[in-house]
C-alpha cells in the first residue's frame, strides 16, 4: 500500500522516516508498530503478546514467556521505486485456503482503464478483495483470512499468485505470513475500514495522511498497558506482619525499615548468621538476664510492658473482628435488615397503589427506576432551563420524543411523585445499609493470635487463652450462620461477639499493670539495660535467620514493584506525540491541503473544509474537519452532521489527495468507494474515479448493482477502456468468475453479443428437433432479451440516457444528441411488437398453430437491432453537430 512516500519532497520520505525513528524505540514498541502497518488494528492476542514483550524487557517475566519482538523494518512497510513504469496488475489466480472460494478461478484486470468487479452478498467478492488488501498492505490490512473450515488444513495459509504488467509479463507469489513482494506494495488499496477519518472520544472528525495513523494506536496501546501494569504493580504493595516483629532498635530493624529494591540477598544472610561465638555469647546473655531479672524488677516489669503491648495489639484485633460480629453489629444489620424489608414493603405497596391502573405492569420496580433516572438525565439536556418533570406547552417524552397528551402529563407527574416520595427513598437508603453491613461480613478475615502468645497468656490466665486459640473457628461459624440465615431470607439470630473475650484480656491486662507498678518500685535498670541491649541485637539477628525467607520474599516484590516502575516510565506518550506532531506538520504540506480540498469539491463537498490547527494527546495529532457558515449551534459536531456516506465520501477524497500528492501512477484498488446507506454520492464518486482511470489502472470491487450501472455508464460515456468481472455462487460455491456482467448490468450494445450467442445456441437445437421445449425455452429465452435491449436501447440510446434507471436526476445536458422522428418511431413499434408477440407472457389463440421463428429469423432481428443502433448514432452524431454551432456565442462584426 503505497501512500506518503513523497510527501516530503526530496527529503526522506514520510515512511522511512519512521522506520528510522521506531529504531530509536524499544523493540517491543517496534514490535507493535510492524503489527499495526502490516494490520491496521491489533487484537487482543496482538495485545497480550507485545504486553510480554515489554514485561521480559523489563525482567518482569522470564525471556521465555515471551516472543521475541520483530522491529520495524523498511520491509515491513509499502516501497516506492523511481521506475519509469507504474505497476499493473494483469491477473490473480490460483487463490488458495481463502474462505470457501472455488478453486482455479482467474480475475483478469484492464491494463489501462477501469476494471469493475461485481459480486452480491455471499459471491466471494469479500475473499478476494481481503487477499488484495492482504498482498498490497493496506492501511486496515483488510483483516484475518479464515481458511474453507470444511477443506483447507488447520495449517493451511491463505495465498494467491498474481501477474504484473512487464515484457514479459512477471508472475508473484503471495503468501499469508510472508513478506510482502515489493510489486504489490506498491498498489493502493481502500476500502470502508481503510478511512483518512478518526473519530475521537469527543466524536470530533479529523484527518491524518497514511501513516501517521500508527501514532495515536500506538499512545492508546501504551496508555491501556499502563493502567494494566500498575494495578499489577498495586497488588504486590503487601507487607507480611512477620516484618513488623523484626522491627525496633537493632540493626535488623533498621534493616528491614530501609529496605528497597537495592537491599542485596548478601546483606540480609550476612546479618542473619551468627557465629558460634555469638550463639555462645546470646545463650549466656540469656542467663544472665534471667538471673539479672530474678534480683532486678525493673526488667521483669519490661517483659510484662512487653507482653502488655502484644495483648494491646491482640486486644484491638479483637475489636475489630467483633465490629464486623460482635452483638451490637448483628443488631444493627437485624434492624437494617428488617427496615429494609418493611421500607421495601412499603413502597412496593405505594407503588401498587399508586400505579396499579397504569397501562404497563411493574412501574415502580428497579429496572424502571434506573430507567426513569436516565429519562431525567436526558431531561436536563432537553430542557435545560426547566425543571423535570417539564410538561409545560410544547413538551414532549424524553423517551419516545412525542409530544405530552394530558394524560401522559398526568402520568409523569405521579411517577416523579413516587420517585421522590420519602417511602421510596428510604427503601434504597436501607438496602443500601443493609447490603453494606453484609459485604462488610463477607470481606471480614478473623484475627488468629500467634501460639507463642497463647502460650504465654496460658501461663498467667488458662481461660483466655482457650478463648484466643479458639476465636478464629468461633468468628468463622458464627459469620456463617448470620449470612446462611440472610441468604435464606431470615433475620440473623443473635450472637454473643466477644466481649468475653475483650473482658478477659482487659482483666489480665490489668492485672498487669498493677504488677509492672510493683515492680518499678524496686528498678535496678543499669546492668540490666546493658544487657538486654545487646541480647535484643543477637536475638533479632537470630529471629532474622529463622524469618530470612519472608525478609528476601519482600526484597524481591520491591525489585519487582521498581521493575514495573521503569516499564511504566516506558509507556509515556509525550515522544510519540511530539513525533506524531513533527512528522504531520511535514507531510501536510500545502500541495496535500490543496489536493485534499480540491478533491472534496469534486465530488460536491464544497460545505467541508480543513481547520489545520493541531492537537497533540497521547500520540494522536489531529487535523479537524469543519463545515463553515452552518446554523447548527456553535458545538455541534461535525460527526453530528455528516451521513455514513458522507463521511466516506470525505475519506475518499483524502486517499486521492495523497495518490495525487504521490506523483506515482501504480494501480489502485476501491472495495466498495461508496455507502449503500447514500445514494446521492454514487454519481460523484463514479465520475471521479473514471477521471482517475484515465490516468491509472482503477480496480473496483462492489456489491452495489446501481453503482456498477452508473459506473459503467460514465466510463463508456468518457471513452474509458472497462473490462468486467462477474463474481457469483455456482453449486453453493462462492468465487466463480466470469469475464463479463450479469444481463441486468450490460448495456444496449453489450447485449447484441448474448443475443447472437442465443442464436447460436437455438441453431444448434433447432437442428435436432425444431418443435422440441428445448427450442421453445430458448426461443423464449432470445425474444425476452430481445425486448429488454430494444427497450434498454430507448433508453440509453434514444434519449441518450437523458433519465436513467438508478440515477436520480435528469441530464438535460444530454438533450443534444436527442433526434426522435417518425422513422424511429415506426422501427421500434414493429421491432417491439414483434418481441412481445413471441415473448413466452404472450397467450396465442389455442385453436391456431404458432410457427416458431427460425435462428436464422432470429439472427436477422438482432441484425436490425444493430443496425437501427448504428444509423441512430450517425444522425444522432449530425444533429449534435448542429446543435452545437448554434449554441455557440455570435461574434460581432
Amino acid at each position: 500500500m503505497l501512500l506518503g512516500e513523497s510527501l516530503l519532497g526530496g527529503k526522506m520520505s514520510l515512511l522511512q522516516e519512521i522506520v528510522s525513528w521506531a529504531a530509536g524505540l524499544p523493540t517491543w514498541q517496534s514490535d507493535a508498530l510492524r503489527r499495526l502497518f502490516s494490520q491496521g488494528t491489533l487484537t487482543s492476542r496482538d495485545e497480550a503478546e507485545i504486553l510480554a514483550m515489554a514485561k521480559a524487557h523489563h525482567k518482569l517475566v522470564p525471556p521465555e514467556a515471551a516472543l521475541a519482538p520483530i522491529p520495524l523494518q523498511s520491509s515491513h512497510l509499502p516501497t516506492s521505486s523511481a521506475k519509469a513504469n507504474p505497476t499493473v496488475l494483469l491477473t490473480m489466480q490460483d487463490v488458495k485456503n481463502v474462505n470457501a472460494l472455488a478453486p482455479g478461478h482467474k480475475i483478469s484486470f484492464a491494463p489501462k482503464g477501469l476494471t469493475i468487479i461485481y459480486g452480491g452478498n455471499g459471491t466471494g467478492k469479500s475473499g478476494y478483495a481481503r487477499v488484495l488488501k492482504r498482498a498490497c498492505r493496506a492501511r486496515d490490512g483488510g483483516g484475518a483470512i479464515l481458511p474453507n473450515i470444511h477443506g483447507a488444513g488447520p495449517h493451511d495459509l491463505p495465498e494467491a499468485s498474481f501477474i504484473i504488467a512487464a515484457d514479459p509479463p512477471v508472475p508473484v507469489n503471495w503468501k499469508e505470513g510472508t513478506a510482502t513482494p515489493p510489486e504489490l506494495a506498491e498498489i493502493a488499496v481502500l476500502d470502508s475500514n481503510c478511512s483518512r477519518l478518526f473519530i475521537d472520544e469527543a466524536a470530533v472528525i479529523s484527518y491524518a495522511p497514511y501513516g501517521l495513523d500508527v501514532f495515536p494506536k500506538l499512545g492508546r496501546l501504551l496508555t491501556s498497558f499502563k493502567a494494566s501494569l500498575e494495578a499489577e504493580r498495586e497488588r504486590l504493595n503487601c507487607r507480611d506482619s512477620i516484618l513488623d516483629e523484626l522491627s525496633g532498635p537493632t540493626s535488623v530493624g533498621v534493616l528491614v525499615s530501609e529496605l528497597s529494591a537495592t537491599t542485596t540477598k548478601g546483606q540480609v544472610e550476612k546479618l542473619a548468621a551468627l557465629s558460634l561465638p555469638e550463639q555462645n555469647r546470646l545463650e549466656e546473655l540469656e542467663k544472665r538476664i534471667a538471673e539479672l531479672k530474678a534480683n532486678d524488677p525493673t526488667k521483669e516489669a519490661e517483659v510484662l510492658r512487653r507482653l502488655r503491648r502484644r495483648l494491646a495489639l491482640c486486644k484491638t484485633q479483637i475489636e475489630t473482628d467483633n465490629g464486623v460480629l460482635g452483638a451490637p453489629c448483628i443488631e444493627k444489620l437485624r434492624n437494617a435488615w428488617q427496615a429494609a424489608d418493611l421500607a421495601g414493603k412499603a413502597a412496593q405497596e405505594a407503588s401498587s397503589r399508586t400505579f396499579d391502573k397504569e397501562p404497563l405492569a411493574g412501574v415502580g420496580s428497579n429496572p424502571w427506576k434506573e430507567l426513569f433516572r436516565y429519562a431525567v438525565q436526558y431531561s436536563a439536556l432537553a430542557y435545560p432551563d426547566k425543571k423535570f418533570p417539564f410538561t409545560g406547552e410544547g413538551s414532549r417524552c424524553v423517551l419516545c420524543q412525542q409530544p405530552l397528551a394530558e394524560d401522559a402529563k398526568s402520568r409523569l407527574a405521579r411517577f416523579w411523585a413516587f420517585i421522590v416520595d420519602k417511602t421510596a427513598q428510604e427503601a434504597q437508603r436501607t438496602r443500601k445499609e443493609a447490603d453494606a453491613l453484609i459485604e462488610a461480613l463477607k470481606a471480614a478475615r478473623p484475627f488468629s493470635p500467634d501460639q507463642e502468645l497463647i502460650q504465654e497468656i496460658n501461663e498467667r490466665a488458662p481461660g483466655l487463652a482457650a478463648l484466643l486459640e479458639k476465636h478464629p473457628t468461633r468468628f468463622r461459624e458464627e459469620a456463617k450462620s448470620v449470612l446462611e440465615s440472610i441468604t435464606s431470607g431470615a433475620l440473623p439470630g443473635a450472637v454473643s461477639g466477644f466481649s468475653d473475650t475483650l473482658a478477659s484480656l482487659g482483666a489480665l491486662d490489668a492485672a498487669l499493670e498493677e504488677t509492672i507498678n510493683q515492680k518499678v518500685l524496686l528498678a535496678k535498670p543499669e546492668e540490666m539495660a546493658k544487657c538486654v541491649a545487646e541480647y535484643d541485637e543477637l536475638a533479632a539477628r537470630r529471629k532474622l535467620g529463622k524469618y530470612k525467607d519472608v525478609v528476601l520474599a519482600q526484597i524481591t516484590r520491591l525489585i519487582d514493584i521498581s521493575k514495573y516502575g521503569d516499564c511504566i516510565a516506558s509507556l509515556k506518550t509525550t515522544e510519540i506525540s511530539r513525533k506524531g506532531k513533527e512528522l504531520t506538520e511535514k507531510s501536510l504540506t500545502k500541495a496535500l491541503q490543496d489536493a485534499f480540498t480540491d478533491e472534496l469539491k469534486k465530488v460536491g463537498m464544497n460545505n467541508v473544509h480543513l481547520d489545520f490547527k493541531q492537537s497533540a494527546s497521547q500520540g494522536q495529532t489531529r487535523h479537524q474537519l469543519q463545515v463553515p457558515n452552518t446554523k447548527a449551534p456553535k458545538n455541534t459536531l461535525l460527526s453530528e452532521i455528516l451521513s455514513e456516506g458522507e463521511q466516506h465520501v470525505i475519506a475518499f477524497s483524502a486517499f486521492l489527495a495523497e495518490l495525487r500528492v504521490s506523483g506515482l501512477k501504480n494501480a489502485v484498488v476501491f472495495d466498495d468507494p461508496v455507502s449503500s446507506l447514500d445514494h446521492r454520492w454514487m454519481e460523484r464518486v463514479a465520475s471521479r474515479l473514471v477521471e482517475e482511470a484515465k490516468e491509472r489502472q482503477v480496480v473496483v470491487f462492489t456489491h452495489n448493482v446501481s453503482f456498477v450501472v452508473g459506473l459503467s455508464k460514465e466510463a463508456t460515456s468518457h471513452g474509458v477502456p472497462t473490462h468486467a468481472e462477474w463474481l457469483r455462487r455456482f453449486e453453493n460455491v462462492p468465487g466463480h468468475c466470469s469475464p463479463e456482467f450479469p444481463w441486468e448490468v450490460l448495456t444496449a450494445s453489450k447485449r447484441i453479443k448474448v443475443l447472437t450467442d442465443i442464436c447460436a445456441e437455438a441453431k444448434k437445437v433447432y437442428a435436432i428437433d425444431p418443435e422440441g421445449e428445448e427450442y421453445q425455452r430458448v426461443h423464449d429465452k432470445f425474444y425476452d432479451r430481445l425486448r429488454a435491449t430494444w427497450e434498454r436501447s430507448v433508453e440509453e440510446l434514444l434519449l441518450n440516457a437523458v433519465v436513467l434507471r438508478f440515477r436520480s436526476g435528469v441530464e438535460t445536458r444530454r438533450l443534444s444528441r436527442v433526434v426522435i422522428d417518425d422513422e424511429d418511431f415506426a422501427i421500434i413499434y414493429s421491432a417491439m411488437s414483434k418481441s412481445s408477440e413471441e415473448t413466452p407472457a404472450h397467450d396465442h389463440a389455442s385453436g391456431l398453430h404458432h410457427e416458431l421463428p427460425s435462428p436464422d429469423d432470429m439472427l436477422k432481428e438482432v441484425e436490425k437491432l444493430k443496425q437501427y443502433m448504428d444509423q441512430l448514432k450517425k444522425k444522432q452524431d449530425a444533429v449534435d453537430l448542429r446543435r452545437l454551432a448554434a449554441t455557440k456565442p455570435k461574434t460581432g462584426a
